[in-house]
């Protein structure tokens, strides 16, 4: 703590020191009277547990795919599995440069 001429200086932080009013205004420190918007208590009481239920894929064992891709991943492509990642054949059509009037199509839309 700091001291200030021989005097410990005061800092608000537990619920008896805010008594019944609010943050002291010119004490700058981070206040929290009655624990409004208190981060570290925020952290502990947002754990929210959640029931996800078990998928069995083709070769009869557990498919983790479901917790992974539930809370912020939800809406989101997740590659949960090795397979998922490994390349594959492109299409032909997709891969294949545009033809001569295609350019000058998108040549006469562009300029």
């Amino acid at each position: 703590q700091e001291q200030r001429k021989g005097r410990k200086l005061f800092c608000p932080r537990s619920l008896l020191d805010f008594d019944d009013g609010g943050a002291f205004p010119e004490i700058h420190v981070a206040q929290y009277p009655r624990h409004m918007g208190n981060p570290h208590l925020q952290k502990k009481s947002t754990a929210r547990k959640s029931i996800v239920n078990v998928e069995i894929d083709e070769g009869g064992g557990v498919s983790y795919d479901a917790i992974v891709k539930t809370g912020t991943n939800d809406g989101r492509k997740v590659y949960a599995r090795l397979a998922d990642m490994s390349a594959k054949e492109a299409e032909v059509e997709s891969i294949a440069l545009p033809s001569a009037e295609d350019e000058r199509e998108s040549f006469q839309r562009t300029q």
